[in-house]
């Protein structure tokens, strides 16, 4: 101790050249085999330290380094002081001539275009090694709320329908229509040569085959599942059956009908079968087949179990005399002891494809395929108690069908979203339902995702929460195509037959073709950990991380690596940042009238939402001009620019001609059709243009309401957003005459003159404007 309080003593008086020497005159080798301990001191702060022979850990990071030597000290908790710096480090380490300095450095790389590339980080030694260095460097996710598409199965015979089994976390069961059942480890992603199940009494082809499979909730303890297929008839039957006992295939033999019924054409068979929370088996059912539904199914309720959704109780049986029947009816089923079908649950549809629960609310979604003009998403609360008409064959969403519609069925529910029939970006023609994201990445939850099967485009939506009477085909807000933004590590996502879900609400997507994707937490880089060995005499190394392209509209993406373990060498940069430089074009993500809310005929402020953060030059003008196509007059506007999760949003007020007041409201614009230009020129990031079309070039500016007429205009009366002001409003208008503004029945769309009731000024405006069809 004596020792050590004259070198404190010394330390303060010493420059730094006399306290390396010093150090060097007072440290000696130890040797034999006990640990060594050394004692050195920082110029700057000088406190003692003592390290053993040999790597240890130490710092936030856990990393370990090699040591200076010196004669032993007595040990005790004091003994470990705090570490130096690495500057310091590498000062004493030269200082002794021993051992050298191992560092890492910063990297970037520009982010380029899907497909690999990689990242390179310098670790370098101060000095030549004398003996061998090992290096253990550790690239970490620091966005778990970024995402990409992983191919997690491949070589598949038409995959319909992905799922797992309550109590086994590994195994993911794959349907394929031509009646095999197939099991993959989602550990190891090898799928099992011998199928889970192969069905017997199967017809295939076309819209026919294995279509749907559900296992039963005690699965874990019962191993019974469930499968909806078309016998050799061509008709549906829902089969029963047990695994066996080691769980990795099913036992034919065990085959039971649970329910049938005769399909009077080839297609439309629906085929999707879950168990929904309250532990019943809901079944759908398309209305049979064939264009119009000739036969009425879909809205026949007697004797007619087609163009339903059903709901059944598999642990009882009504129909013991009855094979072909086993199951019982739920009581509350809502049109036991009433006209209509016992087991139906919902009607109206024509060919339900691929239907979900929402796992936290309990929300049934069913995406119901269209005929000639409308995809349509249809939406249940979880808190229904059943007999929902979602209209066919009468109507096709929200419009009459072509050539056998008319109006609309009393009490009929309309979708909550619905898209056209056509090529557009946003149009398809054949829809395929998906589910209410609750996995693991943050920046997807709260978004139902689902596609098309034709055109292989994949879209999202927010459902708004809402009455299903006010269902009209916008009820949702935050639409995304993802089809630029899914780019897969391998294969090609395309003729989408099905969307999947596990346990821990992970989404998985089938394409027909005969692969299966998984969207996996991540980013546009692989975390990894490499351990790098010197060899004697060499001074630098290079740690490598896997950039995998253009993944997601994003600004630039950094990382921390860091050296976590060291042997044969002292620490000294410890970490480095790696930085993917985005060079995307920036875009126009979405616009959303009056904060997204769904109806169009009062447009009060516009809110126009970039794919990342962008540089806005307002000292012009022209930035942001809202015209009236009509008149060819201008809309003076207002912008006010926010950034929220790395994009940038520009909120658009008018405050000029063709604008009137609505009172507190503010200004809103007046009848017409407009629409919104955002010049080029004035949105720019990196010194990359606007993308105003979508074709990954700058330089185009961007168009809101110029193709599709009705995605921007003001009409007063037409309330629910169908370009025209017909009955269907004035029913709206009548259940909010005269109420008062604190009524739940009172609508503010009705006040026209914004002085905050709905009365008879009201009223003969909105008389003025019936019937009117905007063109």
């Amino acid at each position: 101790m004596h020792r050590l309080k004259s070198r404190r003593r010394l330390s303060a008086w010493f420059e730094p050249l006399e306290q390396r020497r010093l150090l060097a005159a007072l440290t000696e080798p130890g040797s034999g085999s006990a640990p060594v301990f050394g004692n050195y001191c920082e110029a700057a702060d000088p406190r003692w330290i003592t390290t053993a022979r040999g790597a240890t850990t130490f710092g936030s990071s856990g990393a370990t380094a090699a040591v200076v030597y010196g004669p032993q000290q007595p040990e005790s908790p004091r003994a470990m002081l705090p570490q130096p710096s690495n500057t310091s480090t590498q000062r004493v380490a030269e200082a002794e001539g021993a051992l050298p300095v191992v560092s890492i450095a910063d990297a970037d790389i520009v982010e380029g275009d899907v497909g690999g590339s990689t990242l390179s980080f310098e670790v370098t030694l101060s000095a030549a090694a004398s003996e061998p260095v090992t290096v253990q460097v550790q690239a970490f996710n620091e966005t778990a709320s970024a995402f990409h598409v992983q191919r997690i199965a491949s070589g598949l015979s038409e995959p319909v329908f992905v799922t797992v089994a309550p109590g086994d976390s590994d195994s993911l069961f794959i349907v394929e229509q031509d009646g095999v059942i197939k099991k993959m480890s989602r550990a190891s992603g090898v799928v099992a040569s011998t199928p889970f199940l192969t069905a017997g009494d199967l017809s295939t082809g076309g819209e026919r085959g294995l279509l749907g499979l559900a296992f039963d909730p005690e699965y874990e303890s019962n191993g019974t599942f469930y499968v909806n297929q078309t016998n050799a008839q061509g008709n549906t039957r829902v089969f029963r059956y047990q695994s066996n006992p080691d769980g990795q295939t099913a036992d034919p033999g065990s085959r039971t009908t649970v329910i049938g019924f005769s399909q009077p054409f080839s297609n439309h068979n629906g085929g999707w079968i879950a168990f929904g929370p309250d532990g019943y088996l809901y079944i759908a059912t398309g209305d049979g087949g064939s264009g119009n539904d000739p036969q009425n199914n879909g809205q026949d309720l007697t004797d007619n179990l087609l163009g339903k959704l059903l709901r059944i109780d598999v642990n009882g049986d009504d129909f013991p005399a009855d094979p072909e029947r086993n199951y019982s009816v739920p009581a509350s089923n809502p049109f036991v002891g009433v006209t209509g079908d016992d087991e139906i649950w919902a009607y109206g549809l024509r060919n339900p494809w691929r239907n979900s629960f929402d796992a936290l609310t309990g929300d049934l979604y069913i995406a119901d395929v269209g005929q000639n003009i409308l995809e349509e998403i249809n939406r249940q609360p979880g808190t229904s108690s059943g007999g929902e008409n979602y209209g066919w064959r009468l109507r096709e969403g929200t419009e009459p069908t072509p050539t056998v519609g008319g109006p609309k069925p009393v009490g009929a529910i309309d979708p909550i979203y619905q898209y056209e029939h056509g090529t557009a970006s946003n149009e398809g023609f054949s829809v395929t339902g998906g589910y209410l994201y609750r996995g693991p990445i943050d920046s997807l939850r709260g978004q139902y995702f689902f596609a098309d099967y034709v055109r292989g485009r994949v879209w999202s939506i927010r459902p708004q929460a809402d009455v299903p009477e006010n269902y009209d085909g916008t009820n949702y807000r935050d639409f995304t195509d993802w089809t630029s933004l899914i780019a897969a590590d391998a294969g090609d996502v395309r003729s989408i037959s099905s969307f999947g879900e596990d346990e821990a609400g992970n989404l998985y997507v089938v394409d027909r073709g005969g692969e299966v994707f998984r969207f996996t937490e991540g980013a546009d880089y692989v975390p990894t950990t490499q351990t790098l060995v010197f060899d004697v005499g060499q001074t630098t190394k290079s740690f490598q991380v896997t950039v995998i392209g253009d993944r997601l509209p994003e600004a630039d993406e950094t990382f921390r690596v860091d050296i976590t373990q060291v042997t044969g060498a002292m620490l000294g940069q410890s970490s480095a940042t790696g930085v993917i430089n985005d060079d995307d074009v920036p875009g126009v993500e979405r616009v959303e009238l009056n904060g997204g809310a769904t109806q169009r005929s009062h447009v009060d402020q516009l809110v126009v939402t970039f794919d990342g953060i962008v540089d806005l030059d307002l000292s012009h003008d022209d930035a942001f001009q809202v015209t009236d196509q009509t008149s060819g007059g201008s809309v003076d506007v207002s912008v006010a620019v926010s950034t929220a999760t790395g994009k940038t949003q520009a909120t658009l007020t008018f405050a000029g001609p063709l604008t009137e007041s609505r009172g507190e409201a503010g200004t809103t614009l007046k009848d017409g059709q407009y629409e919104l230009r955002i010049d080029a020129a004035r949105v720019s990031a990196a010194g990359k243009s606007l993308d105003g079309n979508g074709d990954g070039v700058g330089g185009d500016d961007y168009r809101f309401g110029a193709e599709n007429a009705d995605a921007f205009f003001r009409l007063f009366g037409d309330v629910d957003g169908d370009r025209d002001v017909d009955g269907q409003d004035f029913g709206r208008f009548g259940r909010t005459y005269l109420q008062p503004i604190e009524s739940a029945a009172f609508d503010g769309r009705f006040d026209f003159d914004g002085d905050g009731d709905v009365d008879g000024q009201d009223y003969g405006q909105f008389s003025r404007r019936f019937f009117r069809v905007f063109d």
